[in-house]
């Protein structure tokens, strides 16, 4: 079982450096950028571990329920909503990252 933070951004802060975080940013989860997210096992036990944040998060970006933009994606079972819902969350974290790092133009 994986130690999670009480906050998942500490977590994944933890988890993941600025290059890596550059990869899923660039790359997604899809692409096995997010090495410690690759497997069911490990995206389902993401989402069952934060799964309110995720929801809120989601929910205050788009307006929506996440796990019905997932089914809108086309998942169809719950380990593929799970999964499709912690790389979102992923690459958004990932996104925020880079940006955050970028140095801003005067």
């Amino acid at each position: 079982m994986t130690l999670f933070n009480a906050d998942p951004h500490d977590y994944l802060c933890d988890t993941y450096d600025t290059e890596q975080c550059k990869d899923i940013a660039n790359y997604g989860c899809v692409s096995g950028a997010a090495s410690r997210h690759i497997y069911y096992k490990d995206t389902v036990e993401f989402f069952d571990e934060y799964e309110d944040r995720i929801s809120d998060d989601y929910e205050l970006i788009f307006d929506e329920p996440i796990v019905k933009a997932a089914v809108n994606a086309g998942m169809t079972n719950i380990m593929d909503i799970k999964n499709w819902c912690t790389w979102w969350f992923i690459e958004e974290y990932a996104q925020m990252a880079v940006l955050a790092d970028e140095p801003v133009a005067a």
